[in-house]
């Protein structure tokens, strides 16, 4: 079943490679197909599941997701020195994670580990804006 290498590599849109390690998990009559960033403990992390007659179509899946992820960025490292981060447009998109070493709840926005104080320098920038949160299993 599994003809897909164990680390496949991809370009972002800043031209860095960024290897993904690709997992499969079988739990009967399912399987799951993950994809998970190396060298990166909050890193992107992507993954798909189906029957085992879907294999490839699940990997072209996570093909896809990595590719489309890799292809915009929601925030930049700040060069003014004011925060850590800088957000690019008015939309961010990642995910939610736990840190083990703060023991708290962060941020994944563009495989980059995002602490709740930096959030909040985020939507200082934006008060008096208006928002939309959505939460969904990606």
């Amino acid at each position: 079943m599994n003809a897909t290498p164990d680390t496949v590599n991809f370009t972002d849109c800043t031209g860095r490679q960024r290897a993904f390690r690709f997992q499969v998990r079988e739990t009967p009559p399912l399987i799951s197909v993950a994809a998970v960033e190396e060298g990166k403990e909050f890193g992107y992390q992507f993954e798909e599941v189906g029957t085992p007659a879907d294999y490839h179509l699940l990997v072209g899946k996570l093909h896809d997701r990595i590719a489309t992820a890799l292809s915009r960025r929601h925030i930049v490292r700040d060069r003014s020195g004011i925060s850590r981060w800088e957000m690019l447009t008015t939309r961010l998109e990642g995910r939610i994670d736990y840190d083990r070493d703060d023991q708290d709840i962060c941020l994944v926005i563009d495989g980059e580990k995002v602490t709740w104080e930096e959030f909040k320098d985020f939507v200082r920038m934006h008060e008096g804006f208006w928002f939309s949160l959505e939460f969904y299993d990606g």
